[in-house]
């Protein structure tokens, strides 16, 4: 039969073990951050292991290329930076967690972080825009001139001598 008391120490190590390694992993991933670069450097994103953009930097070169260029560049460049983020991670915890290294990337994986993949460029205009019907302004928009306001009470006057209490006769 096992000693309760040992038992009871067993766990207690196996806790404080689970807790220093939890806390490595802590100050490991804290600073951790990958970074990707377009070709010619003037698109520059860094990234955290979990997708999570933390800075982008565009030079003035950047500016010069098309939306969708530029779009595409950006993109790439967050994918980059996350791969060389998760590369970066591996490399740093699988010290720390040995044979589990795969079960933490798969609780990473499951953390519900989509990867950002490459899109389609957006459509290109097929013609005039539809135009807006009538209903579609906006209820703030003034009526039409000409036309009196109906159905819309009358702004309450407030007079700079009054307290604020009789603002709201």
């Amino acid at each position: 039969m096992v000693d309760p008391q040992k038992r009871l120490q067993d766990m207690m190590r196996s806790f404080q073990e689970q807790a220093a390694k939890a806390g490595q992993l802590q100050e490991v991933m804290k600073d951790l951050r990958g970074t990707g670069r377009s070709r010619d450097g003037a698109v520059v994103v860094t990234a955290a292991p979990s997708g999570a953009v933390l800075g982008l930097q565009l030079s003035p070169a950047a500016m010069g290329r098309s939306h969708v260029a530029l779009q595409q560049e950006i993109l790439d460049a967050i994918r980059m930076a996350t791969q060389d983020a998760a590369r970066q991670l591996d490399t740093a915890v699988a010290p720390i967690l040995g044979d589990r290294l795969e079960q933490f990337k798969q609780g990473m994986a499951a953390s519900g972080v989509e990867p950002i993949m490459p899109s389609a460029p957006p459509p290109g205009p097929t013609g005039p825009p539809p135009a807006q019907p009538p209903f579609a302004q906006p209820s703030f928009a003034p009526p039409p001139s000409g036309q009196p306001q109906r159905n819309r009470p009358a702004p309450p006057r407030v007079e700079d001598d009054e307290p604020p209490s009789t603002y709201l006769r």
